[in-house]
This record gives C-alpha cells, structure tokens and sequence, in this order.
C-alpha cells in the first residue's frame, strides 16, 4: 500500500503564503473593480476579450443603493456610498464619449 503524505504547511510556508509583498498590493482601493460574466460581455454585444491594459470607456447610470455613516471612537465619522449600475455601456473607441449624455440622458 501506498504511502500517503502529509501535506499541511509549515508555519514558515504558511506565513510566506499569507503575507502580502508590494507587488502584491492593489493600484487602487477595494470596490472600484466591476467584474462583467459571460452573459453581461453578452449583453453589452462584447464578442472578443480586448487585451489586458487596453483602456476602455464606460458610461453608466446608477443609484444609490445604500449609505452609511457612523462615528468612532475618536470623533471620526465614516461615510460609505454604494451606487448600483442599472444601464451602462462599455466601448474601446473613443466615439463614446461624444454620446455620452445622449446615452445617460436619453437625449437625441
């Protein structure tokens, strides 16, 4: 019979494993990534994935969908502001941005 092997990590495995480096730090705060599945990409008629670090154009409308604020010890007051996407749309060229109030406002 075989023999199985143990395969939990050591505390300096675990350690290295857990604790983050510089260039394991995000650009940018946590919640200002928009992630679009297969039937958003769908959806917004995207056929084939542009390449990693091609800018893109997003004009969107949103509501608010939630507010926080509360104070701490401290006297410091936290706000939060959560804005939910209702319609957007997503184009890599740039004749977007001369639609874009056409597109949020209706106006035509």
């Amino acid at each position: 019979m075989t023999t199985l092997i143990n395969m939990e990590m050591s505390k300096a495995e675990a350690k290295e494993e857990t604790q983050p480096s510089v260039l394991d730090a995000p650009k940018y705060p946590w919640g200002l990534c928009i992630t679009l599945n297969d039937e958003s990409l769908k959806k917004l008629g995207i056929e084939t994935l542009p390449s990693v670090d091609t800018e893109v154009v997003i004009v969107a409308k949103a509501v608010v969908s939630r507010t926080s604020e509360y104070q701490t010890q401290g006297d410091k007051t936290d706000r939060s502001l959560d804005l939910q996407i209702t319609d957007m749309q997503l184009d890599a060229g740039s004749d977007l941005l001369g639609r874009a109030s056409e597109t949020l406002y209706d106006k035509k």
